[in-house]
């Protein structure tokens, strides 16, 4: 809201036509697989901003298939790619501010930045796995566990912080709460989502080198 970068982006998202149309003109959308984003771009192109209503939230159905839900990511990492198109437009504006600019550079770099962070996890958690004793053969035996733990604690510290603040948002809203076993899980899940969106990413990825823009809108449901 301070720098004037909120988004568009998925449920929840409303405005009135007449503005748009008389600023974008009679067909605002493009053809990137994340076309609330793309909207977004092209407002700020044109000086008009979204506001963030943090009191305001909707309801929508979570994906319960592993297989539909890393498609899903996969669109949206392809669609911010699709956006890449935008930046000679958004860095030759007059109209944007420097921080305006900085967080749209932000977001379109989201795929980048998330690409290389997995392969240099996977790559140093592999050769720290296979050089273990290289690594830490020489540290006593409390030292290693000490040192262990102090990892582990760093790995899960987002994924805590994010658990305090689901459960703050639950009480707050007057959600129904989960179980203390699941709010353990659940810095794990979160800390450790990579695994699972490092796929997404990859098809997202291969289908925007070969140009596949389909649209692959995510079916919900058990069907």
């Amino acid at each position: 809201m301070y720098t004037r970068t909120v988004g568009l982006s998925g449920n929840g998202q409303f405005f009135r036509l007449g503005p748009i149309t008389a600023k974008i003109g009679p067909h605002p959308w493009g053809n990137a697989l994340l076309d609330d984003y793309e909207l977004t771009i092209k407002m700020l192109l044109k000086g008009l901003h979204v506001d963030y209503m943090t009191e305001t939230y909707v309801y929508q159905e979570a994906l319960s298939s592993l297989k539909k839900f890393i498609r899903q990511r996969s669109r949206w990492v392809q669609g911010d790619l699709n956006c890449l198109k935008y930046l000679p437009l958004i860095m030759r504006s007059r109209r944007l501010k420097l921080a305006q600019k900085a967080g749209i550079y932000y977001f379109l770099c989201q795929p980048w930045i998330n690409i290389l962070t997995d392969i240099a996890i996977i790559v140093l958690t592999t050769f720290s796995f296979f050089h273990l004793r290289m690594l830490f053969g020489n540290l006593p035996g409390l030292a290693l566990v000490a040192l262990v733990g102090l990892v582990a604690i760093f790995s899960l510290l987002w994924g805590i912080v994010f658990s305090f603040f689901y459960r703050h948002d639950l009480h707050h809203f007057d959600e129904p709460t989960i179980s203390w076993c699941q709010y353990l899980l659940l810095p794990f899940g979160v800390s450790y989502f990579y695994v699972i969106l490092f796929f997404s990413i990859i098809m997202a990825f291969w289908r925007w080198i070969f140009h596949e823009n389909t649209w692959i809108k995510t079916e919900h449901g058990k069907s």
